[in-house]
C-alpha cells in the first residue's frame, strides 16, 4: 500500500535486486514473466514507478530485457521493471487491437499487476507500459483495456488506435516509429492486422486525449549514430529507420519521456 505522500505503508519485502522469474495462475493455465528490482529500491520508503515490457512476435521476455537493455534504465531512471511473456512468444492481440483467440493477456497482464503490487511497493497511479513491434500493439490494447492501471504507453514500432477503445480516460501515448518500417509501414499497408497509418493513430489518439493541436519537429541525427528522430508533439517521438528492433536509446527514452507525457497531460486534462 502508498500513502498520500508516495511513501510506502509497508517495509519492502526481503526480495533481491536483479530480475528475478516469477510463475502465476491465470484461468487455470501457469504463465511465467520477468521482474527486475533496481539496487535502490530498499534505500528508501518512496513508491516506486512500475514499467512494463511488452515483447514482439517470437521474442522471449528474457529477449527483450536484452535488447531494450531495460534494467539500465531501471537503475538510471528509478522504477520497478516487469516483462511479460506470451504464450508461443506472441502476446493476444489482433486487428484493430482486439483479442485473437485465446489466451486472455488482459487478464494475464491484470495478474502479473496484481502479483507485483502485492509483493513490491509500486505506486499504481505510475504504472506505464511499452513494447516493441507486436508487443507495441498489445500495449495499444491495454491502453483500451485497461485503462484504470495503465498511466501510459510507449509503442515502439507498432502504435494502433484501438477499434473500439474502450479507455475511461486519456491516455498519454509517446509513438517511435521507423519511417522506413517496412514490417509495419509508416504508411499504412502491410499484413492483415496492419493497414492504417501511424500518423492516422496518432491522430485518432490525440482526438481521444483532447489534444487542441498536433505539431512536428526534426532533429538532427543523434551523437550515437541512431537515425534522426522527429517529434510529433503530443504524442512524441518517431525516428526513421527499419522495422529493426528498438534501439537501445529509443526504447529507453520512449518509457521515460511518456512518463514524463503522463504527468504533463494529467496536470492540464481532468480525468473523465
Amino acid at each position: 500500500m502508498v500513502r498520500d505522500d508516495g511513501a510506502c505503508t509497508r517495509a519492502p519485502k526481503p526480495v533481491p535486486s536483479g530480475w528475478q522469474s516469477r510463475h502465476i495462475t491465470v484461468d487455470g493455465a501457469g504463465r511465467d514473466f520477468e521482474v527486475y528490482v533496481p539496487m535502490a529500491y530498499y534505500k528508501g520508503t518512496d513508491a516506486y514507478p512500475l514499467v512494463v515490457g511488452a515483447p514482439g512476435s517470437k521474442q522471449t521476455a528474457s529477449e527483450f530485457a536484452s535488447m531494450t537493455r531495460l534494467a539500465d534504465a531501471a537503475e538510471r531512471y528509478g522504477y520497478l521493471a516487469v516483462v511479460l511473456q506470451g504464450v508461443g512468444d506472441e502476446l493476444n492481440v489482433g486487428f484493430n487491437c482486439t483479442a485473437d483467440a485465446s489466451p486472455d493477456d488482459v487478464a494475464y497482464t491484470r495478474a502479473v499487476l496484481d502479483r507485483i503490487e502485492a509483493e513490491l511497493c509500486v505506486d499504481a497511479a505510475r504504472v506505464h507500459v511499452t513494447g516493441f513491434s507486436r508487443g507495441a500493439r498489445f500495449a495499444s490494447r491495454l491502453a483500451s483495456e485497461l485503462s484504470a492501471r495503465i498511466a501510459s504507453i510507449a509503442p515502439v514500432g507498432g502504435v494502433r488506435y484501438p477499434f473500439p477503445n474502450h479507455a475511461r480516460r486519456p491516455v498519454p501515448v509517446l509513438a517511435v516509429h521507423g519511417l522506413a518500417d517496412g514490417q509495419n509501414p509508416f504508411d499504412g499497408g502491410g499484413k492483415y492486422y496492419w493497414q492504417g497509418t501511424v500518423t492516422s493513430a496518432i491522430e485518432q489518439w490525440a482526438r481521444f486525449n483532447g489534444c487542441a493541436r498536433i505539431s512536428r519537429t526534426a532533429f538532427p541525427p543523434p551523437a550515437d549514430g541512431s537515425a534522426p528522430v522527429e517529434v510529433v508533439a503530443p504524442l512524441r517521438a518517431v525516428p526513421a529507420g527499419a522495422h529493426t528492433r528498438a534501439r537501445t536509446q529509443s526504447a529507453q527514452h520512449a518509457v521515460h519521456h511518456a512518463a514524463r507525457a503522463h504527468a504533463a497531460a494529467f496536470a492540464a486534462v481532468p480525468e473523465a
